[in-house]
């Protein structure tokens, strides 16, 4: 078991390295333009620079939230699917943080993996197209209710595919959890450091995506108990 860890914690830096590339490419690419009208993009792109040079911090941190995935899920083919998920929630975090965008295509990852999460788990197939329904229409309503100003395509997006890797009991917890801690956080930034009242909502439901995905049968026990 010791030298499954190792290779699941040196296959999370190997899929790290890659993320470095990637994000270090993606950065250029948008060039911050869409961070333009936060008050505190100075500072972040300060901030993600110094991020971008220590390369080995992303890689140790996605190789140990690999090692979390297969500790707390168990050695099953769908912790492998929660790892790769993972990797595309951290770039995912980054990027709505900086540009308030979230890349189509690692949407469309997640979806890749949701199908295969379906597949591994036909039986409950309902679960997960109703997982890819359940906030992610509501968070539509919301969008075209306040003309975009309320929630961003790529959230509802993020909802959508996630919804159907989860299932849809899972995708709540996630909405829920996602939307506490963002609330949470960013009154504690608002206080410290007066920051903008807008704030990328991408970093916070992929935390909740996360901790859904590995406790998110536990929570639904602990609100029905």
């Amino acid at each position: 078991l010791f030298q499954l860890n190792i290779v699941i914690f040196l296959l999370g830096i190997a899929i790290g390295r890659f993320l470095n590339v990637y994000l270090s490419w993606k950065l250029r690419m948008e060039n911050f333009v869409l961070c333009s009208d936060n008050i505190n993009s100075s500072e972040q792109l300060k901030w993600f620079n110094e991020i971008l040079k220590q390369y080995p911090v992303m890689e140790f941190f996605n190789g140990l939230l690999y090692l979390v995935v297969f500790q707390i899920n168990g050695w099953y083919s769908i912790s492998l699917v929660y790892c790769f998920m993972a990797s595309a929630l951290i770039i995912i975090s980054i990027m709505d943080y900086c540009t308030f965008v979230i890349p189509y295509e690692l949407n469309i990852f997640i979806m890749v993996l949701g199908v295969i999460h379906l597949f591994l788990d036909y039986i409950h197939w309902k679960t997960y197209v109703m997982g890819f329904f359940v906030v992610s229409v509501i968070l539509y309503l919301i969008y075209v209710i306040t003309k975009g100003t309320g929630i961003g395509g790529g959230d509802i997006k993020l909802m959508a595919v996630s919804g159907l890797l989860l299932g849809w009991d899972k995708i709540i917890v996630a909405f829920f959890v996602g939307c506490i801690i963002g609330v949470l956080v960013h009154l504690l930034r608002m206080v410290v450091s007066h920051v903008n009242h807008r704030f990328a909502l991408g970093p916070y439901l992929s935390g909740g995506i996360f901790i859904a995905a590995l406790w998110g049968k536990e929570i639904i026990a602990w609100y029905y108990a």
